[in-house]
């Protein structure tokens, strides 16, 4: 370099895997690049943990043994040429669950980037700019190439934020010029874009966001081919994506589904009682499931239920034609039953829907147990530090169980299952709906009328986060007397086990400001 530098009056030179020991780039004019950082502190201000894909049911081993061969799919598949493939589904008939187990499928190599609507976990979840980042993100993780679409508009947004900043945030429309300029890109690939619940997100600009993945998905002469997989209740406000696309409504599908799932969970240990009766019982449910899913699954847990209680195996396809067949019946059944519940029930019930309905993403099982240990109302004392941990409920799943009964569900996801945690969520989208119906059976309920007020839920998680906080403040106080500067080891350990044994401060710290 010294070299270079005494004979010649300009040096240009590129070196690449330069040796780590000194190697003479010492000029303010000499930098040295490593190789792909930008891309990947790009990729860094896209990362969304999209949460609502490990949430969702894996399919039984007795369905979709007719997705690969319908001819619907077949042609959408086999095209080689840019289009949309559209799953429309009545509430309950397993739409989700097929777009997980489409996902699943073997791509041949391409390009794939997926977004799961939830209503359920959130507000980023629902939200169209996020959804398109997370399609941005699983584009440019996967193929390193498409970083050309992206590095001007990386730089414009400023780079990666300094220490201690808040993340940079792209606009909504940034990020739409960038899909439209990789779908565009100079190298042909396929890019595979799967988005379900399209009816869970955004009421606003819901349409825009539709049309823009059927643009995407029209087919060109040039750049890539654009596969949308697009799962979602019938849309009504963009007629050229429903009869411009190949199509399928599932509950024409899935007859077949519920035969096989009907006949499989009959043969179960637990209905060996009504093995007499079982063709009866299965007659009736595949006749009168409709195509929901969701419907068979709850008259399952129902019969369930049934036999354990010790009632008579004659008495089960009576007990089956005795509920409702429509799942809006079937939730305010469920409600009237808890409404004639014990008190202290009915109070625990109240708190668990307005943390599964309003919480700003989806309680951990643990957050919930040490949160109902709190009181949630204004006014009330502040609780005891020594006595407040018996008010954790012994059983919190049981104590789930019996006070929402199927309109909650605990599920594990895999980090969940990682992390030996659960989450705590409304069980369907369809029971947020009941929930949230102007002049339906909740706004008649005596006791969970209030469950659905917006302002008067997060006022409630608001004080529970406050007292929650001002509890274990009083604890730290009373527990570690030094300066945090003071501590040794030993007590850094038994602050940090603390802190594992109190789930509900977290929570309290991250969301306190969203309510």
């Amino acid at each position: 370099m010294e070299g270079l530098r005494r004979d010649y009056r300009t040096v240009r030179l590129l070196i690449t895997n330069p040796p780590t020991r000194d190697h003479g780039l010492k000029q303010p004019s000499e930098a040295i690049i490593q190789y792909d950082k930008e891309r990947k502190d790009c990729l860094n201000t896209l990362r969304f943990r999209n949460s609502r894909f490990e949430k969702i049911s894996s399919h039984d081993e007795h369905t979709f043994e007719w997705f690969e061969k319908c001819r619907e799919y077949r042609d959408w598949n086999d095209s080689e040429r840019s289009s949309l493939f559209l799953v429309e589904g009545k509430p309950g008939s397993g739409k989700s669950t097929l777009t997980r187990y489409f996902t699943n499928l073997p791509k041949d190599g391409a390009i794939v980037a997926k977004f799961f609507y939830s209503h359920r976990d959130g507000e980023l979840e629902r939200n169209h700019r996020i959804m398109v980042q997370c399609l941005l993100y699983d584009i440019l993780n996967t193929e390193e190439s498409f970083f050309i679409h992206f590095q001007q508009a990386y730089r414009d947004l400023g780079g990666p934020p300094e220490p201690h900043c808040p993340p940079r945030t792209w606009t909504y429309e940034t990020l739409k010029k960038i899909l439209r300029a990789c779908a565009k890109h100079p190298v042909k690939r396929k890019l595979l874009l799967i988005v379900d619940a399209m009816d869970e997100s955004d009421d606003e600009d819901r349409a825009d966001i539709v049309q823009f993945l059927w643009d995407l998905s029209v087919p060109t002469d040039s750049g890539c081919v654009v596969k949308v997989f697009l799962a979602c209740r019938p849309i009504n406000d963009t007629p050229a994506v429903t009869h411009g696309s190949y199509r399928i409504r599932l509950q024409e599908k899935n007859k077949e589904d519920i035969v096989r799932y009907t006949c499989a969970f009959l043969r179960k240990p637990v209905f060996g009682s009504i093995q007499g009766f079982s063709s009866q019982i299965e007659e009736y449910i595949i006749k009168h499931a409709d195509g929901a899913f969701l419907w068979v699954r709850l008259l399952e847990d129902e019969l369930v239920r049934f036999l354990k209680k010790g009632a008579p195996p004659a008495r089960a396809l009576e007990f089956l034609r005795s509920l409702p067949l429509e799942l809006e019946r079937y939730y305010e059944r469920i409600l009237q039953n808890l409404d004639g519940g014990d008190p202290d029930d009915i109070r625990y019930g109240q708190r668990i829907f307005q943390f599964c309905l309003f919480s700003h993403r989806a309680i951990e099982i643990m957050e919930l147990a040490h949160a109902l240990a709190i009181s949630g109302e204004i006014g009330d004392p502040p609780p005891d530090t020594s006595t407040w941990e018996m008010q954790i409920p012994a059983d919190i799943e049981r104590l789930v169980n019996n006070c929402a009964r199927c309109l909650v569900e605990i599920r594990n996801t895999q980090a969940s299952h990682r992390d030996g945690l659960a989450i705590v969520q409304v069980m369907h989208q369809t029971v947020r709906q009941f929930f949230f119906r102007p002049h339906g059976a909740v706004g008649r309920s005596p006791n969970y009328r209030d469950v659905a007020d917006e302002q008067r839920a997060r006022a409630m998680i608001e004080t529970t986060c406050v007292n929650y906080l001002k509890l274990h403040h009083a604890e730290l106080v009373r527990d570690f007397h030094s300066p945090a500067e003071a501590w040794s080891d030993e007590d850094f350990g038994k602050f940090v086990r603390y802190l594992n044994e109190r789930p509900f401060i977290k929570y309290s710290l991250e969301y306190l400001s969203h309510h």
